[in-house]
């Protein structure tokens, strides 16, 4: 049975008060086997859970789906892990499978969380082909007459190495499984290129310190090469994912 959000909805220790002055510090992220660790020096910055889909294109029938990016909000889960490392409720762990059972949203709060400090931190998808991007500046449109930009929250914005190191997804049960118990998609380690890799640009004030980005906790996102059966047009098809995202820096 997958997890649900009924501990945080009601009796949550997940709250305005607890999460005034959370300290990610001590914060233990997920790992699993094969997948190298955060590198010397660094610490955990900001932690997020990506709601989405990995897209994917087939060139034939028979052949084997080639994944061509992704789009995910992302929520705000860093209180909730810095929590893991103190009492080990396992909160972030047991978010994924929740967000991963809601329709994909980009207008709010996932609704199970029923949480004001689950808040949007940005967006994740792909500038091109190549270049994972991460953005974490959020605004909002002031009143008229200027409509001038409020600003949110601002954890930065991050263009990656789309080479990756990648690792098979841990087998969790039902948990790390999507479609008939198929595997989640992989476990990542990213690099943050820096300066940003062109033509983009990054402005003074979104330039954070982030220098790696760790997907963990999957859930879904994997096609087969029975999708192909039926897009064989070769267009794009979604299949629904959710994830983890540590940055450190």
């Amino acid at each position: 049975m997958r997890a649900t959000m009924k501990a945080l909805k009601a009796g949550s220790p997940v709250t305005e008060a607890t999460c005034k002055n959370y300290d990610l510090s001590s914060a233990v992220m997920p790992m699993v086997s094969g997948l190298p660790g955060p590198s010397d020096g660094l610490k955990p910055y900001h932690v997020v859970l990506g709601r989405g889909v990995q897209n994917y294109t087939c060139a034939s029938a028979t052949a084997t789906p080639t994944p061509k990016g992704a789009v995910a909000t992302l929520y705000n889960i860093s209180c909730a892990a810095a929590m893991d490392s103190t009492d080990r409720n396992n909160l972030t762990a047991s978010m994924v499978p929740a967000a991963y059972e809601y329709p994909e949203s980009s207008s709010g709060p996932l609704p199970q969380f029923n949480n004001p400090m689950f808040n949007i931190s940005g967006h994740h998808y792909f500038s091109d082909d190549k270049t994972p991007t991460f953005n974490l500046v959020m605004k909002q449109t002031g009143p008229p007459p200027t409509n001038a930009e409020i600003p949110l929250s601002n954890y930065g914005i991050y263009f990656a190495n789309v080479s990756s190191k990648a690792v098979a997804a841990p087998t969790l049960g039902d948990e790390s499984t999507s479609r008939a118990g198929e595997a989640a998609v992989q476990w990542l380690k990213l690099s943050v290129t820096s300066p940003a890799p062109a033509p983009y640009k990054v402005m003074v004030e979104d330039q954070k310190s982030a220098k790696e980005i760790f997907r963990v906790n999957t859930v879904g996102g994997n096609a087969n090469a029975g999708d192909c059966a039926n897009h064989a047009d070769g267009k794009q098809f979604s299949v629904p994912y959710a994830a983890e995202y540590w940055f450190w820096g």
